[in-house]
């Protein structure tokens, strides 16, 4: 089983690479499932002049977006090609990163046997 996520704080630039990957996937012919994960929200808070007015405070606002994919392969030659194929063509200010994992994957094929 192979899992890619996917991390940005721009939604619509993460959007665009999903749908090129998943398009790239059907192409191929390659099963894969794509979840999109809550996004996390974290405001930070700052002082506008520290010595004379407290209560004049600055809040920011950052959002991290996430989409996991699964591809269930178990070949070595397809997984690097992925790996290529994201890393080459993915743009700046998406962060990936590929966990791949045999137990699940046999797991998966004995449900499918019985």
């Amino acid at each position: 089983m192979l899992k890619i996520f996917l991390f940005s704080y721009q939604s619509k630039l993460l959007n665009i690479f999903v749908t090129c990957l998943t398009f790239c996937l059907k192409l191929k012919k390659i099963p894969h499932t794509v979840y999109a994960s809550p996004k996390k929200c974290s405001i930070i808070t700052i002082l506008r002049s520290p010595h004379v007015n407290k209560n004049s405070m600055e809040h920011f606002k950052i959002e991290k977006f996430k989409y996991i994919i699964h591809i269930p392969v178990s070949n070595k030659k397809y997984i690097t090609n992925i790996f290529k194929s994201i890393f080459f063509k993915s743009p700046a200010g998406i962060i990936f990163y590929i966990k791949y994992t045999e137990i699940e994957m046999v797991k998966a094929i004995k449900k499918m046997k019985i």
